[in-house]
């Protein structure tokens, strides 16, 4: 008998939680789980970035130009 799998919208619950709880080391681990944990954790991982220097914001907006 093949393993069940959780539905995708449960994945992305537990996904916003860890965000809301700003548990980093969660989102990170959901998102080593498997693809569609992947897919529900990116989000909430990407967020928010930090750029600690002018060349950071100027490479920064080389990869988005």
């Amino acid at each position: 008998m093949a393993p069940k799998s959780l539905p995708v919208e449960l994945a992305d619950k537990i996904a916003k939680l860890a965000w809301v709880n700003a548990d980093v080391a969660m989102l990170q681990s959901c998102a080593l789980v498997c693809q569609v944990w992947q897919s529900a954790s990116r989000p909430y991982v990407f967020r928010t970035i930090t750029l600690t220097s002018d060349a950071q914001l100027a490479e920064l907006e080389d990869i988005l130009d």
